[in-house]
């Protein structure tokens, strides 16, 4: 019978493999970043190597030498620099190569940290429809509980899918005695960010505010906004030392309006399709958990209601082409 030893764990890398690594990177990203510094050095190689000729051959005439230059020293000068630009030359042609290798890992480091926030943002989905199917197994005051405590995850995991700089907020969707809306009662959810603003936005202060349009609209519309798009009756400046890149989605149960999600990041790019997907879907979670918590009787009353209000809203208001901001501004 064969025996094993003891697992032993890898050596892991010593300090100067690392410091190579990041060197390499280094000189591989400035080399890519200055072809034309490569493309110079090759093509004077090739002057130099076209020129080489005159600048070697000795011609003996009369028992003396015969230069292209006024003395012996400019020769000797430019026998220096044809060596020197043939080295260069060279040199240039192996940079072309180093910048070509970190070309193919810096895109191959791409799509594989595209791929692992794509897989991220759908694990961080998973640990929402967990929590939503659980609230379904109860009534009455813990299930109206846990779908708050859902809000709490779903605003927490759309920060976490996104990444680091996020702020995720959920607001509740409530009616006025004149049945205007009231967006209130935020929920934070944030990834090294410490703003929290909970101003609630109320229809009859502002009617004309485009986030009462957005809220019509169907839950799966809205885009990504980055700075620095030109947005109508939007200012980055007031908002770009907190993001710069933005994205609201109404949370809605078929024509029932129950709230909205926003999410935002300080670094432009970084909510990308696989996490616009994603909270788009748990928007849709969050309105599916609390619609079934309302119960079928309310719900059909509150889509016979809004199927009235839509029935009274102008032709021009219902087809307009909108676009939503995080803080509701005209846009």
């Amino acid at each position: 019978m064969t025996t094993t030893g003891p697992l032993v764990e890898p050596t892991p890398p010593g300090w100067w493999r690392d410091l190579g690594i990041k060197v390499g990177d280094g000189l591989g990203e400035w080399l890519a970043e200055h072809r034309a510094v490569t493309l110079f050095l090759t093509v004077l190689g090739g002057v130099s190597a076209a020129l080489s000729p005159f600048l070697w051959l000795n011609i003996p005439e009369g028992g003396t030498t015969v230069f292209l230059f006024p003395n012996e020293a400019w020769w000797i000068f430019f026998r220096v620099v044809s060596i020197a630009a043939g080295v260069l030359a060279v040199l240039a042609v192996a940079g072309d190569k180093v910048a070509d290798a970190w070309e193919a890992r810096a895109s191959s480091r791409t799509i594989a940290e595209g791929e692992r926030r794509a897989e991220k943002s759908i694990l961080d989905l998973n640990v929402v429809l967990n929590e939503a199917i659980r609230t379904l197994f109860l009534t009455g005051q813990r299930q109206t509980d846990a779908v708050e405590a859902l809000r709490r995850t779903v605003v927490h995991q759309a920060a976490q899918a996104v990444g680091a700089g996020t702020r995720a907020t959920s607001y509740k969707l409530y009616r006025g005695k004149d049945d205007r809306r009231v967006l209130k009662e935020a929920e934070h959810g944030v990834w090294d960010r410490k703003d929290h603003p909970n101003a609630p936005f109320y229809e009859r202060v502002d009617p004309d505010l485009i986030i009462w349009k957005m809220m019509d609209r169907e839950d799966d519309e809205p885009e990504v906004h980055e700075y620095p798009e030109e947005i109508s009756g939007f200012d980055w400046s007031a908002k770009i030392e907190r993001y710069k890149t933005f994205f609201s989605v109404p949370v809605k149960a078929g024509s029932v309006q129950l709230g909205m999600l926003s999410v935002n990041n300080r670094e432009i790019g970084a909510i990308g399709g696989a996490q616009r997907a994603v909270i788009i879907a748990m928007a849709k979670t969050l309105a599916l958990a609390t619609a079934a918590a309302n119960g079928a009787k309310i719900m059909n009353e509150e889509a016979d209601k809004q199927t009235a209000r839509d029935a009274l809203q102008p032709m021009s208001e219902t087809t307009a082409s909108v676009t939503a901001t995080e803080d509701g501004s005209t846009k």
